[in-house]
């Protein structure tokens, strides 16, 4: 059975929880939460959504000592840093997201790259539209054009957490890496 550990949720975390529950893997799924309004939102999706597969555990501290299958960070990027050396430090983690803005001190990216590399810890950034095959294909139809214009339209976004989706599609869409 496969060990979960969500910590946050939030909006975000929220719809991470969803996903999870989308699984036909057997999982224990320890949700960290702080904010009582927002455990009980993440309880109501637990019952309606979890299937028998998926046991789920509602925390309000850290998890110790536990054997951590897929540690999903989920928090404000204020705190993310001291949560996951929290984790990373007292339990055992096979792979990390984080979501963006990952840490908000430049100092803490290499200090996280050294502690994930020491654990031998795989580790994404949750910034999936460029993986996307349809933003694939844009690229590739965008490789011989020599100007972009970019304009994105729509509403009930998070704009701080969006525009850094934005920004990557234009850098990705103009640049050959």
């Amino acid at each position: 059975m496969k060990q979960i550990v969500l910590v946050g949720l939030g909006n975000i975390g929220r719809r991470h929880l969803e996903s999870f529950f989308r699984s036909s893997y057997s999982m224990n799924i320890h949700i960290i939460e702080i904010d009582e309004a927002n455990i009980n939102k993440g309880k109501e999706i637990a019952n309606l959504k979890a299937k028998k597969h998926h046991k789920t555990y509602f925390h309000t501290k850290l998890p110790e000592d536990l054997a951590i299958d897929f540690l999903l960070l989920a928090t404000t990027s204020q705190n993310r840093f001291d949560i996951a050396s929290n984790i990373i430090s007292r339990n055992k983690v096979l792979a990390v997201i984080f979501e963006k803005v990952v840490f908000q001190k430049l100092d803490d990216y290499e200090i996280m790259a050294n502690l994930l590399e020491a654990n031998q810890i795989d580790a994404w950034i949750n910034n999936w539209p460029r993986l996307a095959q349809y933003n694939q294909e844009i690229k590739t139809r965008l490789a011989t054009s020599s100007f972009l214009e970019m304009e994105v339209k729509g509403s009930y976004w998070n704009l701080a957490c969006n525009a850094s989706h934005f920004i990557d599609l234009f850098v990705f869409y103009t640049n050959n890496n």
